[in-house]
């Protein structure tokens, strides 16, 4: 479970077909060949009850956040944001999901936790600041998102909200465009 920064758990709820769905990613992460996975289309699943279908119209993609995995010729291994080095980092399973606010819809991200075995080196994701900072410039560019709390807003979104708040536009009016888009994209 995640922390804030007082230290107290952060909770964020993931409705279980999104778990499972996530579940499955990570077992089939190595055969991956891009780090945005989509879910399965709900109209194609003719063998699905009644309540599977339902679910899957629910899902959302996933984007793994795994560096070493897809970017591997520039990041070989995580480095430690206590030593800066890689040689002292292990894979620790995977960090909970975190959901991602974008125009259109909603999507998660998940990333890949770490172990750090040099002194004072404790546990990190791979979205953790200071080991973003550690990463190529081109690297740390891919990843889609800024944190908040508890989610992300989608980097295309943060743009939008601000080049739109410094213009001339009310949030009235910009609240408007943006209930515009979602719901253009929501009725398609």
């Amino acid at each position: 479970m995640a922390t804030g920064a007082a230290g107290l758990p952060i909770e964020v709820h993931c409705p279980p077909a999104i778990l499972s769905f996530i579940e499955s990613v990570k077992k089939e992460i190595d055969s991956l060949k891009n780090f945005i996975v989509y879910p399965p289309n709900p109209t194609r699943n003719l063998s699905a009850s009644l309540e599977e279908v339902r679910d899957m119209f629910y899902m959302a993609p996933v984007v793994i956040w795994a560096p070493e995995l897809f970017f591997s010729a520039a990041v070989p291994r995580m480095p430690c944001p206590t030593c800066k080095s890689n040689s002292c980092v292990v894979s620790n399973g995977w960090g909970d999901p975190r959901p991602v606010v974008d125009f259109r819809q909603l999507y998660w991200i998940v990333a890949k936790r770490y172990k750090s075995r040099c002194p004072g080196g404790g546990t990190f994701i791979g979205y953790d600041p200071d080991v973003m900072a550690l990463l190529p410039e081109f690297v740390s560019l891919q990843f889609p998102c800024q944190l908040t709390r508890k989610g992300a807003i989608d980097n295309g979104l943060l743009w939008r909200l601000n080049n739109e708040a410094t213009s001339t536009q009310s949030f009235s009016g910009l609240s408007a465009s943006l209930d515009e888009v979602y719901k253009s994209a929501y009725y398609r």
